[in-house]
């Protein structure tokens, strides 16, 4: 394998939001042409069945008005994350692991959370807290964006 030379770096760390977003947007599009809805697959507290959710709510909507809602944030927050932090996919395996064992021991029972506001808000908070903790004057600057805006 090839190593990826420096300068590319980069945009690669920034191309995986927007590959998550390009997930999203496939599985609601093949959730939209098939009777079965996705769905059940989300977030089932306390429920061993519902475990699997932990991983595949944040790829699961329930229309595309939420998953429209949720793609602007996803990709704004999820940038900064790879630009600030240049660790993405451990900040976002973390959040997602993190943000789903809480609702699936938080939530009501019987019921199914789907979506990935759970990730944009994660990643609001690690962004905050990554200025804080770095104390970068861009990552300062992002963590107050973040609060003004979010």
């Amino acid at each position: 394998m090839t190593p990826v030379p420096a300068e590319a770096r980069p945009r690669r760390r920034l191309g995986a939001p927007l590959l998550m977003v390009l997930i999203m947007w496939i599985v609601a599009f093949a959730d939209a042409g098939t009777p079965t809805q996705l769905a059940q697959y989300g977030i089932r507290p306390r429920s061993e069945d519902g475990l699997v959710g932990i991983v595949a709510a944040p790829f699961l909507h329930a229309d595309f008005a939420h998953l429209i809602a949720n793609t602007g944030a996803f990709i704004v927050l999820g940038m900064l994350v790879a630009a600030v932090s240049r660790r993405y996919w451990p900040v976002t395996a973390g959040v997602a692991l993190i943000s789903g064992v809480a609702v699936w021991l938080i939530a009501a029972p019987n019921t199914i959370h789907i979506g990935a506001s759970g990730l944009v808000y994660g990643y609001a908070a690690f962004l905050v807290a990554w200025g804080l903790v770095t104390r970068r004057a861009s990552s300062i600057l992002v963590a107050v964006l973040v609060v003004l805006l979010y």
